[in-house]
């Protein structure tokens, strides 16, 4: 899987000196914990403040999570076949219920009881798709005590948001946060 270096700064109007460095290491921390959430792994997370900005950069991230596969328990495999061996009405249920067939149902044990089940690959989510998600519940969660916002937005933060850069490598990732759209610059 490859890696990236992604960058992110949010450009605002003056944020409180004093407020600085605990805003920086909350959205350092709170990233950390959406990234490792959502199962994305990653070499570093640097973080950055200054005056009007806050930074960070993200050293070698996933391009994506990895595929998964999830499990869907269905009936037990005794009350999910009759006599004859086909399927009853709580399997037939189960089966049109996730839109399978009798040959996609697998079994296992729970305990005591054999089970049905079905084994659904699930394709894991990019980065460009996960990230701006993470950063926006990242800057939702900061300490801020008192929010503002500006006249052009319901979005509230500790000052008017200007601005908001976000690159994987040297492309933007199109991205909304704090109702700004993500460039370059």
């Amino acid at each position: 899987m490859s890696k990236h270096t992604v960058l992110f700064e949010l450009g605002c109007e003056e944020l409180p000196p004093k407020s600085l460095k605990t805003l920086r290491d909350a959205l350092q921390a709170e990233t950390v914990k959406g990234l490792n959430e959502a199962g994305l792994n990653f070499a570093s997370v640097e973080a950055y403040a200054a005056p009007r900005r806050l930074a960070l950069k993200i050293v070698d991230v996933d391009a994506a999570q990895a595929d998964t596969q999830k499990r869907f328990d269905g009936p037990a495999v005794q009350a999910a076949y009759d006599a004859e061996g086909k399927p009853t009405k709580a399997l037939e249920g189960f089966m049109r219920g996730q839109g399978i067939t009798v040959e996609q149902l697998s079994t296992f044990q729970a305990g005591k009881v054999e089970k049905v089940c079905y084994l659904k690959d699930v394709k894991g989510q990019s980065l460009d798709t996960l990230l701006p998600q993470i950063l926006q519940t990242a800057l939702d969660n900061l300490p801020i005590a008192k929010r503002m916002r500006s006249a052009a937005s319901r979005t509230e933060f500790v000052r008017p948001v200007k601005w908001v850069v976000l690159l994987k490598d040297d492309q933007v990732i199109e991205a909304t946060i704090q109702d700004h759209k993500a460039g370059n610059v």
